[in-house]
């Protein structure tokens, strides 16, 4: 079997031998974020050599996520091996799960890609457990007692997960139908609250954080170009959001506080 996976995957295997190679040569592995380990001092086996670069990396994207979550304004309680375990108000599990998710994929962009416009990045998916049901590992004989969990998985050897405990709500959301949305900002004349509820409306649809602020839809609204990029200004100057602009073309929004 191992050797149809070396024949399988020829181009991996090639590379896990350099890597051992110049590892064993040059006494020293590192990541590519300065996370070092030595070679014939701490490391001797060969097995734990191939795996080192793996879960090094993982570890990389781990910390970076728990930064990222953190900045974010979720609330981390603890990383578990693989896993990152975070408490959020019942009415925003859904909301901070995929604010979680889309967190594991920007982390996993910036640890995979030496150019800040790489598109490599890990899949994530998600599981939620509600309450009162109990959410429990068998893998690792866990048991975590009662709330909502949240696991997310990226694709990688050794997933990374995010799971997410519910609790009493604190800070709650409201749903808005969109026509109610511009019949409102057309009653109160404040066009730049259609902008902003068409934005989230725009992160929802796209499933990420980063989209395009197409004019289309703004315009069916009677919404002018100039009204939407004194807006999308203003909030870049409060930090909400950032703005890729690229000529001849529609900005790219990312909204960075939620």
């Amino acid at each position: 079997m191992l050797g149809q996976h070396r024949e399988l995957f020829a181009q991996y295997w090639r590379w896990s031998d350099d890597w051992v190679q110049h590892a064993l040569q040059t006494g020293i592995m590192w990541t590519a974020f300065g996370w070092t380990c030595r070679t014939g001092i701490t490391e001797f086996n060969e097995r734990s050599i191939r795996n080192w670069p793996v879960q090094a990396t993982g570890a990389d994207i781990l910390r970076i996520t728990c930064i990222l979550a953190t900045r974010h304004g979720i609330r981390l309680l603890a990383p578990v091996h693989d896993a990152v375990l975070i408490e959020a108000p019942i009415d925003r599990i859904e909301a901070d799960a995929w604010l979680m998710q889309e967190i594991m994929r920007r982390a996993s962009r910036i640890v995979l890609n030496a150019d800040p416009a790489g598109t490599h990045e890990l899949r994530t998916d998600a599981k939620i457990i509600c309450h009162p049901d109990r959410y429990s590992d068998s893998a690792r004989c866990r048991d975590m007692g009662p709330g909502t969990w949240v696991t997310s998985r990226a694709a990688t050897s050794r997933p990374l997960e995010a799971r997410v405990i519910a609790k009493k709500s604190k800070d709650p959301f409201v749903k808005v139908p969109l026509w109610w949305a511009e019949a409102a900002a057309k009653a109160t004349r404040t066009p730049g609250f259609l902008v902003c509820v068409e934005l989230l409306h725009a992160s929802w649809k796209a499933k990420s954080m980063t989209f395009t602020a197409s004019n289309k839809r703004l315009g069916k609204a009677g919404i002018s170009r100039e009204v939407k990029r004194r807006v999308l200004r203003d909030l870049e100057t409060a930090g909400l959001i950032t703005i890729e602009r690229r000529p001849g073309c529609c900005p790219r929004v990312t909204l960075v506080v939620l």
